[in-house]
């Protein structure tokens, strides 16, 4: 094991905050009407339901942040479980990872268009980029300590939807007996839940702080999990507005703003949608720099990138990966792509990668016995594989549902990076370029 040379800024509240920033996202205030459409006034459940199975999916990840300090995230996972090679290549696929830049980008545009709808798009997408990625270079510790700031924002503008709709409820969201509350049946639910799980578990990425926290085998457990608590309530609370503040059929398929519209002034409609829908957006930017790049910067600094790419700046902050990520998120703004084109380009490898992780896992018990041991949340080993099982079962379901509709031409780009990730993470490891740091670090 190695020590840090890192100093440990992150303690309980910048995680929580930095976990709550990263799961709650536009999906929330984009889908949840996609979700009324499928399965009407049972929606906010259908939520709840999400929620949990979205836990159970990221389980592991809880388990393993509770008995090793990881120093490059779930690069460092497949590392220690798979072996050098198989890490490397991974390392250099989660270079894609960054293209959810673009998605955040986008979609704060359009939502700023819709205040302003004489902005153009392009413009706004990158100025967010911008904003966040200047935040970042500064350092992992600014960094979290605007993402306090921006998510309590977000999480009272959340409230204050709740709050106010609550007061403006037209039907009674328990009332199982009408016929709009389950329109299509168990199908149409099960539809819902899986349109809303994809909002459910982002705050796994949480792990990827490990090498900054101050006690991370304790702290970022907690913050998860804690996460999971705040997400079940707001999610289920904003869910029962929504679907119950209007007749269903003037909420399916629309975004939150339409209820907002209704239960707000002008004056707090507009601060909703800068911090409600917007802090959804630039509070996931913001965390998803660090936790994006980590995992390739070390994937770098153990050669199977050249050496410029692990670079960092005074502030300690990884100036060059930053700054191709902020690029890799600039393109698809500035070439006017579409959510639903830069979201297409995301499912099979994001998926991918974190089942392929998940199965990973199932070997710490074995690699790691003497930590998994002394882990405050060790489990019988047999227990500990089945939950994972279980989490690879739901990593399934999830991946399945989200590329079903994948074209023949996205598939093969798809595996098109895959497979020159894999011949030149190979082509470096052969020629001798890599040399594995630890991937663990002592407390």
């Amino acid at each position: 094991m190695a020590n840090s040379n890192t100093e440990r800024t992150l303690g309980r509240p910048e995680l929580l905050a930095l976990a709550v920033g990263q799961v709650i996202g536009a999906g929330v205030v984009t889908v949840l009407g996609s979700a009324i459409t499928e399965t009407g006034r049972s929606a906010p459940w259908a939520y709840l339901v999400a929620v949990i199975v979205g836990f159970i999916a990221i389980i592991p990840f809880v388990l393993l942040s509770s008995t090793l300090r990881i120093s490059g995230g779930d690069y460092s996972i497949v590392s220690l479980m798979a072996g050098d090679k198989v890490g490397g290549i991974y390392g250099l696929i989660k270079i894609t990872g960054m293209l959810p830049m673009a998605l955040y980008g986008t979609s704060f545009a359009m939502y700023f268009n819709s205040i302003f709808p004489s902005v153009d798009k392009r413009v706004v997408g990158i100025a967010i980029l911008v904003i966040f990625y200047v935040l970042n270079m500064l350092g992992v510790e600014i960094m979290a300590k605007a993402q306090k700031y921006m998510t309590t924002f977000l999480l009272i503008a959340m409230g204050a939807f709740i709050v106010f709709g609550l007061f403006n409820l037209s039907s009674n969201p328990f009332d199982a007996s009408t016929a709009d509350f389950l329109p299509n049946g168990m199908d149409g639910f099960l539809t819902a839940f899986t349109l809303l799980i994809f909002s459910t578990s982002g705050h796994w990425l949480t792990i990827n702080y490990s090498n900054d926290a101050k006690d991370s085998k304790r702290d970022i457990p907690w913050a998860i999990m804690v996460t999971t608590v705040i997400i079940a309530v707001v999610y289920t609370g904003i869910g029962i507005v929504a679907a119950n503040v209007l007749p269903v059929a003037e909420v399916a398929g629309r975004p939150l703003t339409d209820v907002a519209a209704v239960i707000f002034p002008p004056i707090l409609l507009a601060a909703f949608i800068l911090f409600g829908p917007g802090m959804c957006i630039t509070t996931t930017a913001n965390s998803s720099m660090v936790t994006y790049t980590r995992p390739v910067v070390k994937a770098a600094k153990d050669g199977f990138l050249p050496e410029f790419f692990s670079r960092e700046n005074k502030h300690g902050a990884s100036s060059v990966m930053l700054t191709v990520c902020f690029i890799i998120g600039a393109i698809p703004i500035l070439l006017n792509f579409s959510v639903s084109l830069i979201t297409s380009n995301l499912v099979l490898i994001s998926y991918g990668t974190k089942i392929f992780v998940n199965l990973c896992l199932l070997r710490m018990p074995e690699k790691f016995p003497k930590e998994w041991k002394e882990s405050h949340m060790h489990i019988n080993n047999s227990a500990y594989k089945a939950i994972v099982v279980i989490s690879c079962v739901v990593q399934v379901f999830i991946a399945y549902w989200a590329a079903k509709n994948m074209t023949l031409s996205l598939l093969l780009v798809n595996v098109g990076f895959v497979a020159f990730a894999s011949i030149y993470g190979l082509y470096r490891y052969n020629r001798g370029k890599v040399n594995v740091k630890s991937n663990v670090i002592s407390e």
